[in-house]
C-alpha cells in the first residue's frame, strides 16, 4: 500500500470519526429538544383539554342550577304533567343548550322522565350508558353533602360529563 492509498484511508478514517462524533453528537441534542418540545405540547394539550372540561361542566352546571330551580319542572316532577316535558325540554331545547341525554329522578332514586336529544338513541342510552350512571348518583343522592355535583363519570366507550341537583321551585322551597 502506498503513501497515497495510506494517507486516502487517514483522512477517510479521521472525517469518518468526526463525521460519527457530530451525528451522535447532534443526536443526542435533537432528541433532548425534541423530547423537550413534545412535553411541553403535550402539557398544553392536556391544559387545552382540561379547560375545555371546565368550561362544559361549567356550563352544564349553570344550565342544571336554572332547570332544577324552576316552578315548572318542580310541578311536573310531582305531579307528572306530560306535554311539560316535550314542550319544554324537547329535543329542540336539548339541542340548543348542547346536552344529549336527561333524567328526572325521584326521591327514591327511580326514574321518573328521561329525555334525548336523539330520541331515537333514548332506550340505547337508557339502557346502556345510563344504567351503571344511574346507580352512582342514586348513591350520591344519598349522602347530603353530594346532593349536588358536576363531574366526568368514564365508560367503556367514552367520558360522560354530568351534573345533578335536587329540584327545587324558583324561591328555593320545596325539595324533590
Amino acid at each position: 500500500m502506498g503513501i497515497r492509498a495510506k494517507l486516502f484511508w487517514l483522512y477517510l478514517l479521521t472525517f469518518g470519526l468526526m463525521a460519527g462524533i457530530a451525528s451522535a453528537l447532534l443526536l443526542s441534542l435533537l432528541q433532548t429538544k425534541f423530547l423537550e418540545l413534545e412535553a411541553t405540547q403535550a402539557e398544553q394539550m392536556m391544559t387545552r383539554l382540561l379547560r375545555n372540561f371546565e368550561a362544559e361542566l361549567t356550563h352544564l352546571n349553570d344550565l342544571n342550577a336554572d332547570w332544577s330551580n324552576w316552578d315548572n319542572m318542580y310541578d311536573y316532577a310531582k305531579n307528572g304533567n306530560p306535554t311539560f316535558l316535550q314542550e319544554q325540554l324537547g329535543a329542540g331545547a336539548l339541542q340548543s343548550a348542547k346536552i344529549n341525554f336527561m333524567a328526572i329522578i325521584d326521591p327514591q332514586g327511580a326514574v321518573v322522565a328521561q329525555q334525548a336529544f336523539d330520541l331515537t338513541k333514548l332506550q340505547e342510552i337508557a339502557s346502556t350508558m345510563f344504567a351503571p350512571v344511574l346507580q352512582s348518583v342514586q348513591g350520591a343522592l344519598k349522602q347530603d353533602s353530594l346532593s349536588k355535583a358536576c363531574g366526568t363519570f368514564n365508560l367503556t366507550e367514552t367520558t360522560l360529563l354530568l351534573c345533578w341537583q335536587p329540584i327545587r321551585r324558583t324561591d328555593h322551597s320545596g325539595n324533590y
